[in-house]
């Protein structure tokens, strides 16, 4: 997990972290708990720049807004988020 959370802390591209937050979302339909675990290196955004910040808030952002989240996947991302 660490070297997902790094990769993605990197990415600075709004078209690959739409695309990640996308996966995330697809992998959440069909194992929530999976789901969970790759969300959760995006909870960290706080401690990146904001060049890098802004990317993983907004994909926690995008995957809060589609309302068909997991209980489990709604609730890293809706504390990471308050």
């Amino acid at each position: 997990m660490e070297k997902l959370r790094d990769d993605f802390a990197r990415e600075t591209d709004p078209a690959k972290q739409k695309a990640i937050a996308e996966q995330v979302q697809a992998l959440d339909a069909v194992n929530p708990q999976i789901a969970a675990r790759f969300i959760a290196p995006l909870t960290g955004w706080r401690h990146y720049a904001p060049e890098y910040a802004t990317g993983m808030r907004d994909a926690l952002q995008q995957l809060q807004a589609t309302g068909t989240l997991s209980h489990d996947s709604f609730e890293v991302v809706s504390k990471s988020l308050a």
